[in-house]
């Protein structure tokens, strides 16, 4: 099962083949939505024979979102990349997306929205070099850094340039005492161009019963292409998805993590159900749409009233800048990574009561 921050819950189902030498990899993916008005299928081929592997990847998206209205989205997309490993921990990674987009409302309004149909391209490259030592499913020591552009263009009337993406994540674990490890991460990225779309912060990856806020952001009367590549940015925990958005980001995370079973070893069974830790966590994040995160041209919250002859714009300016520190446990329950967090938020110097987050399948 996997966890939309939009769709919620859906399942995966998965058929694979490949030969006795792992070097021929097809994968058949059905995901169907459990509200039963949405999936997605995907066909995917990988060739790892030689040092330089490469593959094709084919999907096909079909959304209806229920908020603000009831709103229909289609994807097809072509996707074929090559895939080069310099060395046992690095890799680079070219993949060229050619999607055919579509978007629909389907509530009859007294002014109904037009449909949209749009064919993009998008180019991407990507370098990730990955040294991390693990231990009983856990990274325990070791760094990962990633690196990610991505260019977006429209071919419907000739080929024009949309906007394009950077992006660089960055983690490091370190080995606190004999069993501890303090996991640190720092992601963010900015958009340039006509068309870019939006990175929403907030939320935790995999968020059972998740919650976004502000629904009526979520670009569904823009072009197609704002909606195909509309980034959600965790990990900000305690907060719900959408505490932030703009065309730029970054975010921080620590956490500590203590295995509870080792460190109270006398008293405990060493073999411990699901490897339970303790954990210890704090998060910082920002996103904005000009100048610098404090510029007022940032405003959190905007609201029109409109009144003929008069329509008046009130603008709430808050800090830019959200925080959550807390607690939890992480554990393995029928193989899947699951972790129970509580959060305290820290917003305009205020601190929130304590809100507690299930998520399933997911690290830092």
């Amino acid at each position: 099962m996997e966890l939309d921050p939009l769709f919620r819950s859906r399942l995966k189902m998965a058929l694979g083949f490949s030969d006795v030498y792992n070097n021929h990899n097809f994968q058949l993916i059905f995901k169907p939505y459990f509200d039963l008005k949405s999936s997605d299928i995907a066909i995917n081929y990988l060739n790892q024979k030689h040092k330089l592997n490469w593959g094709l990847e084919l999907e096909k998206n079909n959304r209806t979102f229920k908020q603000p209205d009831r709103f229909k989205y289609n994807a097809i997309q072509i996707a074929p990349f090559l895939a080069l490993k310099l060395n046992k921990f690095t890799q680079i990674t070219l993949r060229n997306n050619y999607s055919f987009l579509g978007t629909k409302d389907i509530i009859l309004h007294d002014v109904p929205s037009p449909d949209k149909n749009q064919q993009v391209n998008a180019l991407s490259i990507q370098i990730k070099h990955k040294a991390v030592i693990y231990r009983e499913f856990y990274p325990v020591k070791g760094h990962e850094i990633k690196f990610k552009v991505l260019q977006a263009s429209s071919i419907k009337k000739g080929l024009q340039s949309k906007f394009i993406n950077f992006e660089l994540e960055a983690k490091k674990y370190y080995k606190i005492g004999r069993e501890s490890v303090l996991a640190l991460r720092l992601n963010g990225g900015f958009s340039l161009g006509s068309d870019r779309p939006l990175y929403f912060i907030g939320g935790v990856d995999n968020w059972v019963n998740a919650n976004f806020l502000n629904k009526h952001e979520i670009p569904l009367y823009a072009d197609p292409i704002n909606l195909q590549f509309m980034n959600i940015k965790t990990n900000l925990r305690g907060f719900k998805y959408n505490a932030r958005n703009g065309y730029q980001f970054g975010v921080f995370n620590a956490e500590l993590r203590m295995p509870i079973a080792k460190i109270f070893k006398h008293r405990l069974s060493s073999n411990a159900p699901y490897n339970l830790r303790w954990l210890l966590n704090y998060d910082l994040g920002t996103a904005w749409k000009t100048g610098n995160p404090l510029s007022q041209k940032n405003p959190i919250d905007a609201v029109t009233i409109n009144r003929p002859p008069i329509t008046v714009s009130v603008q709430s300016l808050k800090s830019p800048f959200i925080q959550s520190f807390g607690t939890g446990f992480q554990f393995y329950v029928l193989g899947y990574n699951t972790r129970l967090d509580l959060s305290w938020t820290i917003e305009e110097s205020t601190v929130s009561k304590p809100f507690v987050q299930i998520s399933i399948g997911h690290d830092l």
